[in-house]
């Protein structure tokens, strides 16, 4: 490998993806039962639980969940998920 592909290879990155409709309703999720305090969860168990729970949601309700999605991440700060 030369030197310039060396160096091009560190500095450029592929960009990141955005969240999925799924990866913010278990956030928000978490973030509600931490709010709560009622009980600790592991990630295993609030993964099932938040899963059964999505997987109940309306098309409506997730079809809104997808248009938070396509926002601009400074969009989302501060911005709860009311279904």
């Amino acid at each position: 490998m030369s030197v310039l592909s060396a160096a091009l290879k560190s500095v450029l990155r592929p960009p990141k993806l955005a969240p999925s409709a799924w990866q913010l309703y278990f956030t928000d999720w978490i973030q509600k039962q931490q709010a709560m305090g009622t009980r600790k969860l592991n990630v295993a168990q609030a993964a099932k639980e938040a899963g059964q729970e999505y997987a109940c949601l309306s098309a409506e309700e997730k079809e809104v969940i997808s248009f938070f999605v396509m926002l601009p991440q400074h969009h989302l700060i501060d911005l709860p998920l009311a279904l």
